[in-house]
């Protein structure tokens, strides 16, 4: 999810194939986007993002895909209502529990500590005020 919502914003840049774009996850699992490759970071745990296929909807303000624009606007309001789901079931399991596992960047299952639980509510309300937006 934090992918798609990345890329997203991406899509209104003006110029997305210039860029490069790396993405790791660090060792508390967590995703991490970067147009700078880290240098705290072993290089075989930092990917590079193809920046040609992610922008498919759109190059240089024109539609550069098999879909028409009213697909790719429903398919992008499809997307959007998806992501409100994930954030706001997000919000109610952040809330509804007190101790919340998650898997670490190993795989392991590890407790939130109650920081983390925060910074991840936190973000999830973010996204949910991003996605959960009535049209007019």
């Amino acid at each position: 999810m934090k992918l798609l919502m990345f890329i997203l914003v991406l899509l209104t840049a003006v110029n997305l194939q210039a860029m490069d774009i790396y993405h790791w996850v660090d060792s508390k699992g967590v995703t991490h986007y970067s147009y700078k490759l880290p240098d705290n970071v072993a290089h075989h745990k930092v990917k590079k993002m193809n920046m040609r296929k992610q922008s498919q909807f759109v190059e240089g303000g024109t539609i550069n895909s098999a879909l028409s624009q009213s697909e790719q606007e429903l398919e992008l309001d499809r997307i959007t209502k998806k992501n409100c789901n994930i954030a706001r079931k997000n919000i109610k399991i952040l809330t509804a529990f007190k101790d919340i596992k998650q898997k670490n960047a190993a795989g392991e299952l590890q407790t939130l500590s109650k920081s983390d639980k925060e910074k991840q509510l936190s973000l999830a309300k973010k996204q949910a005020a991003l996605f959960c937006v009535k049209k007019n």
